[in-house]
């Protein structure tokens, strides 16, 4: 998130668009500030990324507060942390789901993937994420979904923008090139013209599951 990345938000403010980002709390709150006051109410979600060996836990903490209460004053903006879940730290996790569910921020484990599939967990650890899934809620952990086949509106409800302006129509779709849709700032994008079956083995995009984009 950056200066240039601020006006394609405001783009996509005029366009009409809902917006939601992914962050890792990396820039100062005057970027931040900005990025609120271009959304204002055209924010859906805002979902911060908790690499935990890299931040500070408790100053992470505030700055998720303090972004709590900026999106207070949006009329449906929401704050999500999400984390990976580690092999042999699953532990760890339930401890710093608490801490947050307790602040009333919603915290959402991601299973580690490699290659684009689920990594293996031994016994106990998948113990640990049956409680962190909430009994296999998909609203409370992203597991990775089989979705291969099924009709999907990615590109079409839903895209995602990299912060030079790039379009593309998912995640799978922009690491391995095949969703491209055109760049903003290049004046090319266009939504793609109807859904098709999904083609990768697991979806780890969970906007779709969550936003009813995979039927």
């Amino acid at each position: 998130m950056y200066p240039g990345f601020l006006e394609i938000v405001h783009s996509l403010q005029k366009a009409g668009l809902l917006i939601s980002v992914v962050t890792n709390f990396s820039f100062s709150k005057k970027i931040y500030k900005k990025f609120f006051k271009i959304s204002g109410d055209s924010l859906r979600s805002f979902s911060v990324s908790l690499h935990r060996e890299k931040v500070d836990r408790r100053e992470f903490l505030k700055k998720c507060l303090w972004a709590k209460k900026k999106l207070a004053k949006t009329v449906r903006g929401s704050l999500v942390v999400n984390s990976v879940v580690e092999p042999g730290r699953a532990a760890e996790l339930v401890e710093i789901k608490t801490a947050f569910k307790d602040r009333g921020i919603r915290f959402y484990p991601q299973l580690k993937r490699q290659k684009g599939r689920p990594v293996n967990y031994d016994a106990a650890e998948q113990a640990v994420i049956l409680e962190l899934a909430e009994d296999r809620n998909p609203f409370a952990i992203n597991a990775g979904y089989e979705m291969k086949g099924r009709a999907c509106y990615a590109g079409i409800n839903y895209f995602v923008v990299t912060p030079g302006g790039e379009c593309f129509t998912c995640y799978p779709g922009k690491r391995d090139g095949s969703g491209y849709l055109g760049s903003i700032p290049g004046g090319d994008f266009v939504f793609r013209g109807e859904p098709v079956g999904c083609p990768y083995e697991v979806c780890p995009c969970t906007v779709p599951i969550n936003r009813g984009m995979i039927v």
